[in-house]
Protein backbone atom coordinates (compact mmCIF):
# COMPACT_ATOMS: atom_id res chain seq x y z
CA UNK A 1 0.00 0.00 0.00
CA UNK A 2 1.52 3.11 -0.98
CA UNK A 3 2.26 5.82 1.82
CA UNK A 4 -1.24 8.37 2.30
CA UNK A 5 -0.29 12.14 0.74
CA UNK A 6 -3.35 13.67 2.82
CA UNK A 7 -4.12 12.67 6.51
CA UNK A 8 -6.04 14.32 8.88
CA UNK A 9 -6.80 13.51 12.65
CA UNK A 10 -9.97 13.04 14.77
CA UNK A 11 -10.32 16.82 14.75
CA UNK A 12 -10.18 16.98 10.86
CA UNK A 13 -7.30 18.83 10.77
CA UNK A 14 -4.36 18.00 8.04
CA UNK A 15 -2.06 16.10 9.88
CA UNK A 16 1.66 17.32 8.01
CA UNK A 17 4.50 14.87 7.69
CA UNK A 18 7.41 15.03 10.76
CA UNK A 19 9.83 12.56 11.75
CA UNK A 20 9.69 10.07 14.75
CA UNK A 21 12.52 7.90 16.98
CA UNK A 22 11.21 4.68 17.07
CA UNK A 23 13.46 3.05 20.14
CA UNK A 24 13.58 -0.59 20.22
CA UNK A 25 12.56 -0.56 16.62
CA UNK A 26 13.37 -4.53 15.42
CA UNK A 27 11.32 -6.09 18.24
CA UNK A 28 7.69 -7.66 17.79
CA UNK A 29 5.78 -3.97 18.31
CA UNK A 30 8.42 -1.90 17.06
CA UNK A 31 8.18 -3.33 13.97
CA UNK A 32 5.06 -3.93 12.93
CA UNK A 33 5.00 0.00 13.94
CA UNK A 34 7.43 1.24 11.91
CA UNK A 35 6.28 -0.85 9.05
CA UNK A 36 2.63 0.53 9.76
CA UNK A 37 4.45 4.59 9.32
CA UNK A 38 6.12 3.48 5.77
CA UNK A 39 3.65 1.87 4.58
CA UNK A 40 0.40 3.50 5.07
CA UNK A 41 1.79 7.48 6.06
CA UNK A 42 3.98 9.87 4.54
CA UNK A 43 6.24 10.47 8.23
CA UNK A 44 10.01 9.25 8.32
CA UNK A 45 11.00 7.20 11.03
CA UNK A 46 14.65 7.18 12.56
CA UNK A 47 14.94 3.79 13.63
CA UNK A 48 17.01 2.82 16.81
CA UNK A 49 18.07 -0.66 18.02
CA UNK A 50 20.75 -2.98 18.62
CA UNK A 51 19.19 -5.97 16.01
CA UNK A 52 17.32 -5.32 12.92
CA UNK A 53 16.43 -8.67 11.88
CA UNK A 54 12.87 -7.83 11.89
CA UNK A 55 12.59 -4.73 9.79
CA UNK A 56 15.11 -6.17 6.94
CA UNK A 57 12.34 -5.91 4.59
CA UNK A 58 11.97 -2.26 5.46
CA UNK A 59 15.80 -1.78 5.23
CA UNK A 60 16.52 -3.44 1.49
CA UNK A 61 15.20 -3.44 -1.67
CA UNK A 62 15.05 -1.21 -4.77
CA UNK A 63 14.98 2.48 -4.58
CA UNK A 64 11.64 2.30 -6.32
CA UNK A 65 10.22 1.24 -3.10
CA UNK A 66 7.32 3.81 -1.71
CA UNK A 67 9.33 4.23 1.54
CA UNK A 68 12.63 4.28 0.34
CA UNK A 69 14.87 7.33 1.68
CA UNK A 70 12.38 7.53 4.90
CA UNK A 71 13.98 5.42 7.14
CA UNK A 72 17.96 5.43 9.16
CA UNK A 73 18.78 3.06 11.39
CA UNK A 74 21.08 3.46 13.94
CA UNK A 75 22.61 0.76 16.52
CA UNK A 76 22.11 2.00 19.37
CA UNK A 77 20.93 0.58 22.99
CA UNK A 78 19.33 3.19 24.67
CA UNK A 79 16.17 1.55 26.20
CA UNK A 80 17.33 2.13 29.98
CA UNK A 81 19.06 5.35 29.54
CA UNK A 82 18.00 7.46 32.51
CA UNK A 83 18.31 10.56 30.56
CA UNK A 84 15.35 9.59 29.01
CA UNK A 85 13.43 9.56 32.44
CA UNK A 86 15.41 12.56 33.32
CA UNK A 87 13.33 14.45 30.69
CA UNK A 88 10.32 13.75 31.52
CA UNK A 89 11.13 14.87 34.74
CA UNK A 90 13.56 18.20 34.18
CA UNK A 91 12.11 19.81 31.28
CA UNK A 92 8.41 18.77 31.10
CA UNK A 93 8.31 16.32 28.35
CA UNK A 94 5.01 15.36 27.27
CA UNK A 95 4.22 11.25 27.08
CA UNK A 96 1.66 8.97 26.66
CA UNK A 97 1.73 5.47 28.19
CA UNK A 98 0.25 2.23 25.98
CA UNK A 99 0.25 -1.03 27.96
CA UNK A 100 -0.47 -3.56 25.49
CA UNK A 101 -2.29 -7.18 26.16
CA UNK A 102 -1.06 -10.03 24.90
CA UNK A 103 -0.66 -8.67 21.31
CA UNK A 104 -0.39 -11.47 18.27
CA UNK A 105 1.04 -11.47 14.89
CA UNK A 106 3.47 -12.09 12.45
CA UNK A 107 7.06 -11.98 14.33
CA UNK A 108 6.14 -12.22 17.55
CA UNK A 109 8.13 -15.52 18.72
CA UNK A 110 9.84 -17.99 17.24
CA UNK A 111 9.89 -21.92 17.02
CA UNK A 112 12.76 -23.43 19.46
CA UNK A 113 14.86 -25.18 17.26
CA UNK A 114 13.99 -23.83 13.75
CA UNK A 115 14.17 -20.18 13.77
CA UNK A 116 15.51 -19.72 17.87
CA UNK A 117 17.56 -21.37 20.00
CA UNK A 118 16.83 -24.82 21.06
CA UNK A 119 16.97 -23.77 25.23
CA UNK A 120 15.08 -21.09 24.39
CA UNK A 121 11.19 -20.72 26.04
CA UNK A 122 8.86 -18.65 23.81
CA UNK A 123 5.54 -17.37 24.95
CA UNK A 124 2.60 -19.69 24.84
CA UNK A 125 1.25 -19.40 21.43
CA UNK A 126 4.90 -20.64 20.14
CA UNK A 127 4.62 -22.89 22.90
CA UNK A 128 1.96 -24.61 21.91
CA UNK A 129 2.60 -24.37 18.12
CA UNK A 130 6.00 -25.91 18.84
CA UNK A 131 4.36 -29.20 20.46
CA UNK A 132 2.03 -29.35 17.71
CA UNK A 133 4.23 -29.15 15.35
CA UNK A 134 6.50 -31.95 17.31
CA UNK A 135 3.21 -33.55 17.86
CA UNK A 136 4.13 -33.57 21.73
CA UNK A 137 1.39 -32.98 24.60
CA UNK A 138 0.60 -29.38 25.39
CA UNK A 139 1.91 -28.62 28.73
CA UNK A 140 -0.33 -26.37 31.40
CA UNK A 141 0.96 -24.22 34.36
CA UNK A 142 -1.73 -24.36 37.32
CA UNK A 143 -4.04 -26.14 35.39
CA UNK A 144 -3.72 -24.02 32.06
CA UNK A 145 -6.30 -21.02 34.41
CA UNK A 146 -4.14 -17.53 33.69
CA UNK A 147 -6.38 -15.88 31.56
CA UNK A 148 -5.40 -13.65 27.94
CA UNK A 149 -6.97 -11.17 26.23
CA UNK A 150 -5.41 -11.31 22.26
CA UNK A 151 -5.66 -8.54 20.28
CA UNK A 152 -4.21 -8.94 16.54
CA UNK A 153 -0.70 -6.48 15.97
CA UNK A 154 -2.04 -4.94 13.00
CA UNK A 155 -5.42 -3.74 15.05
CA UNK A 156 -2.93 -2.87 18.06
CA UNK A 157 -0.85 -0.69 15.90
CA UNK A 158 -3.89 1.18 14.34
CA UNK A 159 -4.24 2.34 17.59
CA UNK A 160 -1.49 3.41 18.57
CA UNK A 161 -0.90 5.57 15.23
CA UNK A 162 -4.42 7.19 16.28
CA UNK A 163 -2.56 8.20 19.21
CA UNK A 164 0.77 9.63 17.42
CA UNK A 165 -1.30 11.08 15.21
CA UNK A 166 -3.23 13.11 18.06
CA UNK A 167 -0.90 14.09 20.50
CA UNK A 168 -3.38 16.95 21.39
CA UNK A 169 -5.76 14.04 22.90
CA UNK A 170 -3.42 11.26 24.00
CA UNK A 171 -0.90 12.93 26.08
CA UNK A 172 -0.73 12.78 29.68
CA UNK A 173 -2.72 9.46 29.18
CA UNK A 174 -2.47 5.68 29.77
CA UNK A 175 -3.93 3.24 27.46
CA UNK A 176 -4.49 -0.19 28.02
CA UNK A 177 -4.65 -1.36 24.59
CA UNK A 178 -6.65 -5.22 24.38
CA UNK A 179 -9.78 -6.85 23.33
CA UNK A 180 -11.74 -7.65 26.46
CA UNK A 181 -14.56 -9.38 24.03
CA UNK A 182 -11.63 -12.03 23.45
CA UNK A 183 -10.88 -13.19 26.31
CA UNK A 184 -9.71 -16.67 26.99
CA UNK A 185 -7.89 -18.73 29.67
CA UNK A 186 -5.03 -20.97 28.55
CA UNK A 187 -6.63 -23.92 28.69
CA UNK A 188 -9.30 -22.98 26.23
CA UNK A 189 -6.58 -21.86 23.51
CA UNK A 190 -5.07 -25.42 24.42
CA UNK A 191 -7.94 -26.79 23.24
CA UNK A 192 -8.69 -25.15 20.68
CA UNK A 193 -5.47 -25.20 19.19
CA UNK A 194 -6.05 -29.00 19.26
CA UNK A 195 -8.73 -28.87 17.11
CA UNK A 196 -6.73 -28.24 14.28
CA UNK A 197 -6.49 -30.77 11.31
CA UNK A 198 -2.58 -29.86 10.57
CA UNK A 199 0.54 -27.64 11.18
CA UNK A 200 3.33 -26.81 8.72
CA UNK A 201 6.56 -24.70 9.09
CA UNK A 202 7.58 -23.39 5.84
CA UNK A 203 11.32 -21.62 5.28
CA UNK A 204 11.92 -18.61 4.22
CA UNK A 205 10.26 -17.59 0.53
CA UNK A 206 9.52 -21.44 -0.18
CA UNK A 207 6.84 -22.01 -3.22
CA UNK A 208 4.24 -24.73 -1.80
CA UNK A 209 0.50 -25.37 -2.18
CA UNK A 210 -1.71 -27.59 -0.08
CA UNK A 211 -4.90 -29.62 -1.40
CA UNK A 212 -7.58 -31.16 0.56
CA UNK A 213 -9.99 -33.75 0.37
CA UNK A 214 -12.14 -33.13 3.19
CA UNK A 215 -13.65 -30.10 5.26
CA UNK A 216 -10.32 -29.24 6.98
CA UNK A 217 -8.32 -26.39 9.31
CA UNK A 218 -4.70 -26.14 8.45
CA UNK A 219 -2.39 -23.46 10.20
CA UNK A 220 1.08 -22.61 8.42
CA UNK A 221 4.18 -21.06 10.13
CA UNK A 222 6.08 -19.10 7.13
CA UNK A 223 9.22 -16.96 8.21
CA UNK A 224 9.20 -13.88 5.79
CA UNK A 225 11.77 -11.56 7.48
CA UNK A 226 13.45 -11.07 3.97
CA UNK A 227 12.66 -8.31 1.46
CA UNK A 228 9.71 -9.67 -0.85
CA UNK A 229 8.36 -7.46 -3.43
CA UNK A 230 5.37 -5.94 -3.04
CA UNK A 231 5.01 -8.04 0.25
CA UNK A 232 4.01 -6.98 3.44
CA UNK A 233 4.57 -9.81 5.93
CA UNK A 234 2.01 -11.71 6.91
CA UNK A 235 0.76 -14.98 8.43
CA UNK A 236 -1.13 -17.92 6.50
CA UNK A 237 -3.57 -18.97 8.64
CA UNK A 238 -6.85 -20.45 7.13
CA UNK A 239 -9.55 -22.75 6.80
CA UNK A 240 -10.70 -24.90 4.09
CA UNK A 241 -14.97 -24.89 3.08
Amino acid sequence: MAASSARVDLDGNTINPFTICMIGVGGFIGSHLCEKFLTETPHTVLAVDVYNDKIKHLLEGPDSLPWAGRIQFHRLNIKNDSRLEAEGAENGLEFTIVRPFNWMGPRMDFIPGIDGPSEGVPRVLACFSNNLLRREPLKLVDGGESQRTFVYIKDAIEAVLLMIENPARANGHIFNVGNPNNEVTVRQLAEMMTKVDSFAYLPPNSKHHFESYESSTLVVFEKRYAYLEDHIPEPIVGSTN
